[in-house]
């Protein structure tokens, strides 16, 4: 009689552990399994199930890290089933970093008898079955509850936040089939990795980038985009709808806050001061005024002479040690030719 014991919370935690055990107490099988990818069971018409007695299901796009064996006789085998012309093929990866490969289109079985024909020398066998954890209820059951259907809302009646959840999830997908479907075009120690994708849903479009966005490039990005807009007298609102456009711009609030920044730097290292301009208007008495509003005419009064000047000390004291940065000025002939 062999009694089996499942160890883990999943999805909550991506570890479990499988353990046999005789009549005895004693323990006979030991595996740790690392699931990367749970994978889902594919229509009724093509699931494949092993063979009898157990009938396991067989998933789809699977993904699983199994580690088995003691001291020195420990190994760790990455497992991959997909569903190709609706038969499963078994990978296992094997080696230092996953970089060998054996592959089976028959079953478990085979594809482990290919592993230990490459792998180790050691005539004592595993199951195919329990080296690809087919045998595990866990994971039986989070695929059949994620497969059950779900009722989904038309995206005309969700809320923004709603949409770009769904877009976040599809995203994730997205990224969970990639490394499966490079596998069968690449080698691992080519490095394919996933950057973007974009998509449109009800002409809606979604620009999703993955990996930690860099932050230096992205503050250049906002800074020539200030630069762009000064320069070409582009409004907060004619920016607003150049974004609504092409989703890759930064949104307008993330540019006007750079805006803001960067006026606030310019404030504190080159102070703006307002000067009085005394200045003598000819008046012609016997000609009749346009303006006899004496509001207007009084804020005309007050608002000439007025000027805003900046100090070219304090540019070329913020300016210099920037140009000498880039290599633009050279120290060593500090003369500057205006």
């Amino acid at each position: 009689m062999v009694i089996t014991k499942e160890i883990g919370d999943y999805p909550k935690d991506d570890t479990i552990v499988y353990k046999q055990k005789n009549e005895r107490g004693i323990v006979s099988q030991n595996f740790t399994y690392k699931v990367i990818t749970a994978g889902n069971y594919p229509d009724k018409k093509i699931l494949q199930v092993t063979r009898m007695p157990n009938c396991y299901s067989i998933p789809n796009n699977y993904k699983i890290q199994t580690s088995w064996g003691r001291g020195k006789e420990n190994k760790t085998v990455q497992c991959i089933i997909t569903y190709h012309e609706n038969k499963p093929l078994y990978q296992i990866q094997y080696g230092r970093n996953f970089t060998e490969q054996v592959s089976s289109g028959l079953s478990a079985t085979n594809a482990t008898d290919l592993l230990y024909n490459n792998f180790t020398k050691n005539k004592t066998r595993v199951s195919g079955i329990l080296l690809f954890s087919l045998q595990l209820n866990k994971l039986k059951e989070y695929r059949e509850i994620k497969s059950r259907k779900k009722t989904l809302k038309p995206v005309n009646n969700m809320s923004t936040s709603g949409l770009t959840k769904r877009a976040t999830k599809v995203a994730s997908k997205v990224s969970e089939q990639f490394s499966n479907i490079t596998s069968d075009f690449y080698l691992l120690k080519d490095t394919s990795q996933l950057e973007s994708i974009s998509f449109s849903v009800k002409e809606k479009k979604y620009v999703v980038d993955y990996g930690k966005e860099n932050q230096v490039l992205k503050h250049k990005k906002e800074v020539a985009i200030v630069r762009a807009m000064d320069k070409s007298r582009i409004l907060r609102d004619g920016y607003r709808y150049f974004a609504a456009i092409e989703p890759s711009l930064p949104r307008e609030k993330v540019i006007s806050e750079q805006k803001i920044s960067i006026n606030n730097l310019m404030e504190q290292n080159i102070k703006i001061n307002v000067v009085d301009i005394t200045t003598t208007v000819a008046v012609d008495p016997n000609k009749i005024p346009h303006i006899i509003d004496e509001n207007v005419i009084e804020t005309v009064i007050n608002s000439v002479g007025k000027a805003g000047v900046r100090s070219i000390k304090e540019i070329l004291i913020f300016l210099i040690p920037n140009l000498i940065k880039k290599n633009i000025l050279n120290p060593s002939q500090p003369l500057i030719s205006i």
